[in-house]
């Protein structure tokens, strides 16, 4: 009989153990080039312009044409700079921080 309360005891389950590492202890690996998420592939159009060029672009918050600096270029789209524009108010350089993504079908390149 005592073999059969044994039995019907249940099993305590034992947790695994759960390594802790402080922060510097942690190594991250790096990614490999190939599988890392881009946001710029080159195409027809993004290949027509280049950091650093002098560009008109026009958005909903600039009505009017405003020149500005290409700054980073993604596949559809590139960042412009106006910080330097003296047409634009202070008000719209303040709220989008000198700074905004605009479609490249929406850029004319200053000659």
């Amino acid at each position: 009989m005592a073999e059969d309360k044994k039995a019907a005891e249940p099993v305590a389950k034992v947790e695994p153990a759960v390594e802790t590492k402080t922060a510097t202890e942690t190594k991250v690996k790096p990614r490999d080039k190939s599988s890392r998420l881009s946001l710029y592939e080159e195409n027809e159009v993004n290949a027509q312009f280049d950091l650093g060029q002098q560009v008109t672009f026009t958005s909903e918050a600039v009505k009017e044409p405003a020149a500005a600096v290409i700054t980073r270029k993604y596949t559809n789209s590139c960042l412009v700079d106006f910080a330097e524009n003296e047409d634009l108010s202070r008000a719209i350089k303040d709220e989008y921080h000198s700074k905004m993504v605009v479609s490249y079908k929406r850029i004319t390149i200053i000659k």
